[in-house]
């Protein structure tokens, strides 16, 4: 959607502590994960509160060196998903792997 944002993400502490010894990514934001850079802010538990979301909102709104650089990873992310021209859709690309990786499974 070609739109600038900060990601939040905020569950139970528990939930938080378990979910973290078990899952070992660098970082949380899809976006983020695809690029294999943090580029798109990230908010988690603590850090996630009024204050902060407007603080790192605010240089993303007006047009400026911030939020060019957002867009311009975010066309990134975009142009990775879509592959290279004629290229099938991700989509469609994710779903013959997954065929592929059905076949290949030992019964």
């Amino acid at each position: 959607m070609n739109t600038p944002f900060v990601m939040v993400y905020r569950v139970s502490p528990l939930t938080y502590a378990l979910g973290r010894s078990h899952v070992k990514v660098p970082y949380f934001a899809m976006v983020n994960l695809i690029a294999g850079e943090k580029f798109v802010p990230e908010l988690v538990q603590d850090n996630f509160g009024a204050t902060n979301v407007v603080d790192h909102l605010q240089p993303l709104l007006p047009d400026g060196p911030p939020r060019a650089a957002m867009l311009e990873g975010l066309a990134r992310v975009r142009s990775l998903l879509h592959g290279p021209e004629g290229a099938p859709a991700a989509p469609d690309r994710a779903a013959a792997i997954i065929q592929s990786m059905l076949a290949t499974k030992p019964s």
